[in-house]
């Protein structure tokens, strides 16, 4: 940990009212002992709100769980949109919500001070500014992780019902403790050797549920796209622990959805490449058509790009920052329930009795993982 040793010399971190950035921020991210900062303070429009960071990280997963109806909707569609150009325009938007950010950032670390100490300088370093690397660093690493999760997501949702979907990627709440545990930051615990044993029955008993087009290959196709969706993006919950107390939000985020937009933009090339397309049909889905479908394609994509992955993305980092990362994943369990009522009354999808008691399972494993949040207290 290269950022670790110089910041741990200075004393005066401790009298900072932020997280200190020192090697008590990473005792407090492997076992979430020491204190930690009881609300998130936000300023808005002038005027200071303090929220509990636990109340945030609930409404994330209603926020997700829009994901997976909203896709399996765009695919029903007469012409749907290119999926490496629909993730494009996505992240687009969201990349133009921190443009501001980037704009500050530059300009407020531009003409440095020649009256600030050692100190000052390399608390703006680990705090993302003053010419530091680390939100740089930390912004590539996450991106390519959620970049990889997300279009593992994607193409899984050409494949399973985006209830199915939903289960299946919740698993990423009981590998999290799991890749901790092997990584030596926590011990594994017996909740969370039952919880993973009974979330793998769980996904055994859900794959045994026909599809509803009898296409069992293309099913379980699905299912190994979810399952690498979930372990790419349980990297990213634990990666995004140590980045988020030590960097500002705002400006690891923008780096975060920046860099996704980069590959996205390769993920556009390589399709282009592959498939032989011209730009008139890449991009047809967006500026022809039929009306509705190009109200529905663009609303959805701004609800994508603002919401889901700027808002949510912002709101994770900053709950983060008090909540530990096995907790977060555990809170966020709720999410496959959410995107199961949102498909059945969106898109008419039905569930059978296997996937209610697959699902049902996982839902059950996440919730005994969180047991061992209480058996730490």
């Amino acid at each position: 940990q290269p950022y670790v040793e110089p910041l741990s010399a200075q004393p005066s971190e401790q009298q900072e009212p932020e997280p200190p950035l020192s090697e008590k921020a990473e005792i407090i991210q492997s076992d979430g002992t020491s204190p930690r900062p009881t609300t998130v303070d936000l300023s808005i429009f002038g005027r200071s709100v303090s929220l509990n960071p636990r109340l945030i990280l609930f409404v994330i997963p209603i926020l997700w769980a829009t994901f997976n109806p909203i896709m399996r909707f765009l695919y029903t569609l007469d012409e749907p949109p290119e999926s490496s150009v629909f993730n494009s325009i996505r992240l687009l938007f969201s990349t133009m919500c921190f443009i501001p950010v980037f704009v500050n950032e530059f300009l407020a670390s531009s003409p440095p001070k020649a009256s600030s100490g050692a100190s000052d300088a390399s608390s703006a370093a680990a705090a993302g500014g003053g010419g530091s690397p680390l939100w740089l660093l930390g912004g590539i690493e996450l991106g390519l992780w959620i970049f990889l999760g997300n279009v593992m997501q994607i193409f899984a949702l050409e494949f399973d019902s985006a209830s199915r979907a939903a289960f299946l990627i919740q698993l990423q709440t009981v590998i999290v403790p799991v890749i901790s545990a092997a990584a030596g930051v926590e011990k594994i615990r017996a909740s969370t050797a039952i919880s993973s044993l009974v979330s793998v029955m769980g996904v055994l008993v859900l794959s045994l549920e026909k599809p509803a087009g009898g296409a069992v290959m293309s099913s379980l196709q699905g299912d190994a796209l979810c399952l690498l969706s979930a372990l790419f993006q349980s990297v990213f919950v634990l990666r995004l622990g140590k980045y988020a107390g030590r960097v500002k939000p705002a400006l690891l985020v923008g780096s975060k959805i920046t860099v996704q937009l980069f590959f996205s933009c390769c993920w556009i090339a390589f399709d282009v490449y592959s498939k032989h397309l011209t730009p008139g049909e890449s991009f047809g889905s967006f500026v022809k058509g039929d009306a509705h479908d190009l109200v529905v394609i663009w609303g959805v994509v701004a609800w994508m790009g603002f919401v889901i992955s700027a808002l949510a993305s912002w709101l994770q980092t900053m709950g983060q920052r008090c909540v530990p990362a096995s907790e977060t994943a555990v809170m966020f369990a709720m999410q496959p329930v959410w995107a199961t009522a949102m498909a059945v009354v969106l898109l008419g999808e039905s569930i059978g009795p296997k996937s209610i008691l697959g699902g049902s399972m996982i839902v059950g494993a996440t919730i005994l993982g969180s047991l061992q949040g209480k058996e730490k207290k």
